[in-house]
């Protein structure tokens, strides 16, 4: 990996190379899978000196309370903090110390067993950079005009009601590392290389509504880089009713810029978790965790959204009057084709908490229903669901769907006409499909409206026989016997 040095100090956590499940794709190299046991996705970490961050974490089980997690020897500047529902996190404080530390994280189900190594390198680099410390504000808006470029701001303890970043170059936003923050929303209008690291944003105290997004990029803004957020309409939803998801949960990240990065952030208790609207953007390494409409929306090319961990769809409203059909993945094109998106080894489950309240019934994987969609990359992609359509392309040309697990939901929370298939269909408009290839997918079966228009080979159809083709379908083990 090549290291960017910035003006300024930070921590470079890097994951090491190590394997992963079989595949006729290239194999993974972020986590050593001894069994069945799944794990969420770390990313490349940047913590600032003096600063702090949280890396969270989460199983993919079917007894998450039964999953334990342990690590060797520590530094004292990380430490672990784990929940009951097979969640935990590493919370890492930077103080400018020099120094080097390796990770293990060991998460443990019984026989089932994942370890996930990061090496940990705190760096010292002095520059030029001035750092501002802002005091809360929770009454109006903060508008950055007295900050200068290439400043570093260290939020210190309180509530920040808004923060709004205008006609701004290179600016950092972190949390002080002994501060507790809390910030209401976060805008940035024509902004360039702006950052928000370890921030937490969380509009419980003003609650915003569906519309609105908790941070949002316009469409004047490039080179944004979101990391190691926490993003929430409130911390815990469980006692929300149907009527609070509708008028108290914000959506998530609004990207409508160029050139922009979503890392390494924990986004719940949303309604839209992440959307990108323009082009060359990076969506990696996120969890989201309870979202009332869509996990991830994309209408711009040349984006890539990897090694996500989306899970736990909220409120059956399909049939309400403004009602939603939530998809863990859903693009869609005005007119001009959505091209060269890469979806890549994404965790996309319906429902993984079989007592999550409100479940969601109509819950999608990978779908854009209003295509055209052209040399898109559909790989190695984990999709958990119900209804049929697992990955579904209407109006697909050169897209390649290669190496997926598509899997009916071992909890079997709704019926559909069929288990989750692969799809590919016509344009909405009659047009046909052309040039697209479907390989080495673990599926129930494969829909192709024009056999011609997709090159089919080495796909394992399941044919409903779920219980007969994997180890333990039941618990969630989705290697072959």
């Amino acid at each position: 990996m090549r290291l960017v040095y910035l003006i300024f100090c930070f921590i470079i956590i890097q994951s090491c190379s190590t394997k992963t499940v079989e595949s006729p794709i290239k194999k993974s190299n972020d986590v050593v899978i001894y069994n069945s046991l799944l794990i969420s996705y770390f990313g490349s970490q940047e913590v600032w000196a003096n600063s702090k961050i949280k890396i969270h974490f989460a199983a993919i089980d079917d007894h998450l309370e039964k999953v334990e997690f342990s690590v060797g020897n520590l530094p004292d500047f990380i430490k672990m903090k784990t929940f009951k529902n097979g969640t935990g996190y590493f919370e890492v404080k930077s103080s400018g110390r020099i120094s080097e530390s390796k990770i293990q994280l060991v998460a443990q189900n019984g026989t089932q067993k994942s370890i996930v190594n990061c090496n940990v390198k705190l760096r010292g680099e002095k520059g030029p950079s001035q750092r501002i410390y802002l005091k809360d504000f929770p009454k109006g808006v903060i508008d950055c005009k007295n900050i200068n470029d290439g400043d570093i701001v260290y939020l210190t303890t309180g509530f920040y009601k808004s923060i709004l970043i205008d006609g701004k170059k290179d600016l950092t936003f972190v949390t002080s590392s002994d501060a507790d923050v809390q910030i209401g929303q976060i805008k940035i209008i024509n902004s360039e290389n702006i950052t928000l690291n370890g921030l937490l944003v969380n509009s419980a105290a003003n609650f915003l509504g569906k519309k609105e997004f908790l941070i949002d990029v316009d469409s004047s803004s490039s080179y944004i880089t979101i990391s190691n957020c926490d993003i929430q309409s409130i911390s815990d939803s469980k006692l929300w009713s149907h009527e609070d998801w509708n008028t108290n949960a914000s959506s998530g990240i609004y990207i409508k810029g160029k050139h922009c990065k979503v890392i390494n952030n924990f986004i719940q208790n949303v309604f839209h978790a992440i959307q990108t609207d323009n082009d060359f953007n990076e969506v990696s390494y996120n969890i989201v965790d309870r979202f009332s409409g869509d996990a991830i929306r994309n209408i711009g090319n040349d984006n890539k959204f990897i090694k996500n961990t989306l899970k736990n769809a909220t409120v059956a409203d399909y049939a309400d009057k403004d009602g939603n059909h939530d998809d863990l993945f859903q693009s869609w094109t005005f007119g001009n084709p959505i091209k060269r998106i890469e979806i890549v080894q994404n965790n996309c489950i319906s429902i993984l908490e079989p007592d999550l309240p409100l479940k969601s019934k109509v819950v999608q994987g990978i779908a854009c229903f209003d295509g055209f969609e052209e040399d898109w990359l559909v790989k190695k992609n984990l999709v958990v669901i119900d209804h049929p359509h697992g990955v579904a392309l209407f109006g697909a040309k050169n897209c390649k769907i290669l190496g997926n697990k598509i899997i009916r939901n071992p909890y079997r929370f709704d019926d559909f006409e069929a288990d989750p298939w692969i799809m590919i269909n016509r344009h909405k408009d009659g047009r046909k499909s052309i040039s697209n290839q479907v390989k080495y997918n673990v599926v129930d079966t494969i829909v192709i409206k024009d056999k011609f228009s997709v090159l089919t080979a080495g796909n394992s159809i399941i044919n409903k026989k779920t219980k007969a083709f994997f180890r333990d379908y039941e618990g969630w083990d989705f290697r072959k016997k």
